[in-house]
C-alpha cells in the first residue's frame, strides 16, 4: 500500500490536477479492496488455491505501485 500511496503523492502539485490525483488514489484503494474481497471469496469456495488467494492482492498492489512509480519518475 505504500507503493500505491507513493504513486499518487509524489507528483508535483504546482502543475494542477490535485483533485484528479486524490480521486484516482481513492479509486485505486477501493479497487484493491474489492479485488481482495473477491479473491478471498474465491479462496474460501476452493475455486482457487488458498496460497494464491492470500498473495494475489499483495502481488497486484506491488506490481501496480512499482509500475506506476517507474512510469511517473521516468516520464
Amino acid at each position: 500500500m505504500v507503493l500505491v500511496a507513493a504513486t499518487f503523492s509524489l507528483r508535483m502539485q504546482r502543475r494542477g490536477g490535485a483533485t484528479l490525483m486524490i480521486v484516482s488514489g481513492v479509486a485505486a484503494g477501493l479497487l484493491l479492496y474489492f479485488l481482495s474481497d473477491i479473491v478471498f471469496a474465491l479462496g474460501l469456495a476452493a475455486k482457487i488455491p488458498v496460497l494464491l488467494a492470500a498473495w494475489t492482492p499483495t502481488g497486484v498492489s506491488m506490481i501496480f505501485g512499482a509500475s506506476m512509480l517507474l512510469h511517473l519518475e521516468d516520464g
